[in-house]
């Protein structure tokens, strides 16, 4: 197998629920494994939140495909968030989430994304 098919095996392994879990998994497991954090989430558990298709914040549903641009995340690919980021990649704090939801989500809480998506619909009051 040249370069380039194995490159494009990978990209259509990546684009099903399977494929998606196990990158995920691989991904977070290393995360974790930096970090010194556990990750007891099995390809299993990623699969199954993968196979329901959408995020559960945003109720957005998940792109598996490629980036539609060259270079970019794809903002509805879905991404393993840890709900608090002091603990692991646990099955009670971890949630299958959109890309986007989760860089905006940053090191931050659910609810102060939820109080800064107010404040930007212009409901400041929340901060005062």
């Amino acid at each position: 197998m040249t370069k380039e098919e194995r490159a494009a095996y990978d990209r259509a392994y990546v684009s099903t629920t399977s494929g998606r879990a196990t990158k995920l998994l691989k991904d977070a497991r290393a995360r974790a494994k930096r970090l010194g954090l556990p990750c007891t989430i099995s390809k299993q558990w990623v699969e199954h939140h993968l196979i329901k298709g959408v995020c559960t914040r945003t109720g957005h549903k998940f792109y598996l495909g490629p980036p539609r641009v060259a270079g970019y995340k794809e903002p509805r690919a879905p991404s393993i968030d840890r709900i608090n980021g002091s603990y692991g990649y646990e099955t009670w704090n971890t949630q299958v989430v959109t890309w986007h939801y989760n860089m905006a989500k940053g090191t931050g809480t659910d609810a102060d994304l939820v109080t800064l998506c107010k404040a930007v619909l212009g409901e400041r009051r929340l901060f005062t």
